[in-house]
């Protein structure tokens, strides 16, 4: 039992690295190829079906939006702290401690198999959790003091229009960094500069285009296809930004 699963940990490794290493190639083809392989690779492993961060994530925001942890962060604030923290402290384990849990007398597999349930059977100890200390933090702040909503107003910008952004996003770095194309080797230093730059040219450009339409194109073609049938497309005036692009207080915080 145990060598069949270091065996199939072992085999897991070789593609990994070896897939990493055809996705390194300078020819478009061979890296769309390689691609395809791992998702191939990926879709045959137990339970890759189940959309489970997604679906996880989904749920916890429905859950925050129905407590009213949007809407009055200021009546949650002692809830709220406790799911930052829960955040900080997974991310941590995840990141730190569990390098330095014990590995078993014949190699590390103990160690792999409680690392593997904590993350991949319980979704107990996640480096994504730690997103719950960012959103935590805003609306703490947004709890403190309200005209913080507008201070933050460009990433509601770009979360009105999140898979537009992201598909952009992920078009420039791989035009940017993958070796078939520009294939930059930039510096951390550099590579902040330049993450910022095109965080604030998606601020802007997404404030431009809710200025003129309801939604982002792949929003609003996500939304017609939910509906099966085509949403309104264009605001109602072209003049100025409206008021859900500007991101208005809501009525019960500019109350508190």
């Amino acid at each position: 039992m145990r060598a069949d699963a270091e065996s199939k940990a072992a085999a897991n490794r070789a593609f990994r690295e070896a897939n990493r290493k055809a996705q390194e190639a300078r020819s478009y083809r061979a890296v769309v190829l390689a691609r395809l392989q791992n998702m191939r690779w990926f879709y045959a492993q137990p339970f890759s079906f189940l959309p489970v961060n997604t679906l996880t994530l989904f749920l916890l925001g429905l859950v925050g939006l129905r407590l009213g942890f949007f809407d009055e962060p200021g009546r949650h604030r002692r809830a709220i702290v406790g799911v930052v923290a829960f955040g900080v402290a997974s991310w941590a384990f995840m990141t730190w401690v569990s390098e330095l849990l014990p590995g078993h007398t014949g190699g590390p597999l103990l160690r792999d198999l409680v690392i593997n349930r904590l993350q991949y059977g319980f979704g107990l100890t996640r480096e994504m959790w730690l997103a719950f200390a960012y959103m935590g933090g805003v609306l703490l702040l947004v709890a403190l003091d309200p005209r913080w909503l507008r201070r933050l107003a460009m990433f509601a910008w770009t979360g009105r229009m999140a898979l537009t952004n992201y598909m952009l996003q992920i078009a420039i770095l791989d035009l940017t960094f993958s070796k078939y194309a520009l294939g930059l080797s930039v510096t951390p230093l550099v590579g902040l500069t330049m993450a910022l730059a095109l965080f604030v040219a998606n601020a802007l450009g997404s404030r431009w285009w809710l200025a003129r339409f309801r939604f982002g194109p792949l929003e609003w073609l996500w939304r017609s296809v939910t509906y099966a049938g085509w949403q309104p497309w264009r605001v109602d005036s072209r003049g100025d930004v409206p008021a859900e692009a500007v991101v208005a207080v809501p009525p019960r915080l500019a109350a508190g």
